[in-house]
This record gives C-alpha cells, structure tokens and sequence, in this order.
C-alpha cells in the first residue's frame, strides 16, 4: 500500500484500511452493494436492441425513500393527477384492473391506462386521435429498480428505468 502524500520510509498503520465492496456494472451504470447482494443487476434484453435507441434523460435527487418511489410507480392512477400536463386524463380517476404477479426477483403489473395524445406526441407514437391508451408493463426488480413499459396502440415502446 502507498500513500503518496507520505515519505516512502514512513510505515503506514495496519488499521488505515476500508472495507471492500460488490459493485456491478451494467447498461451505463454502477451498483454498489454495502452488503452481501441479494441479487444480480436485472436483465433488460431491448437495451442492447439495434432497433430501439437509448436516452440517459435525468439524473435527479428525490427526496424521499427508494420504497416510497416505487410504491407511487404502482399506483395507476396518479397519472391522471401527476402527468395531467402531458399524457394524464384528469376524468380517468377509477383505476382500471392492475394484477401483482410476485416472483423471486420482484414484482411485475399490467394494466391500460387512458391517456391524452397531443399533436407533439401523436407524431412521435403514430396514434393519431387526441385520446389513447397505453398498455403499462411496470417491473420492480429487487433490492430497488424499477423498468415502465409504456406501449401505444401502434406498438411504438417507452421504457423509462429508475
């Protein structure tokens, strides 16, 4: 071990050390494990697929807990609330039918949602009327990552990871 800032005949005390850690790296990203992890960084097939194009969109702090986002991510219906200025639809308050399937790496849901589709959008999706819906494959994959899968009537995908 070398510590440059000392004189390279000055010892350096056994107890100046730090504890190593997991760390996996995957899809741009760095997991770092402070105990022993639980599972590997889930496998997210359409990033590595030619056909679809990758966007790192944000990096932003929330200040709230990792449990607390995901649970907001599975309600369905705070979009017509929280997205009503881009794809919510502020009547649509019910939510529709929304399965928990629980497995060993996690939680996956399905649901319809309805949402608005403004000129912007319907020329980026290829729907055409000024309300849709979107076919909502939500994942949340252990210890704390989720992956939204938002699916237009005309097949065009947007996958958002947390």
């Amino acid at each position: 071990m070398v510590i440059p800032q000392y004189d390279h005949q000055r010892k350096i005390s056994s107890d100046y050390c730090t504890k190593a850690y997991a760390c996996m790296a995957r899809y741009g990203y760095a997991r770092v494990a402070l105990e022993e992890p639980i599972v590997d960084i889930f496998e997210l097939p359409e990033f590595n697929d030619p056909t679809l194009r990758t966007i790192f969109q944000f990096c932003e702090t929330w200040a709230t807990s990792a449990v607390r986002v995901l649970e907001n991510s599975f309600d369905n219906t705070h979009f017509s609330f929280e997205h009503r200025s881009t794809f919510g639809v502020a009547a649509s308050l019910k939510p529709s039918r929304y399965e928990l399937i629980e497995s060993e790496t996690g939680v996956h849901a399905e649901t319809v949602i309805d949402a608005v589709s403004p000129e912007k959008f319907q020329r980026i999706s290829g729907v055409k009327e000024a309300l849709t819906t979107g076919h909502m494959r939500n994942a949340y994959y252990l210890p704390f990552s989720r992956c939204l899968d938002i699916e237009c009537p005309s097949g065009v995908r947007h996958i958002t990871v947390n």
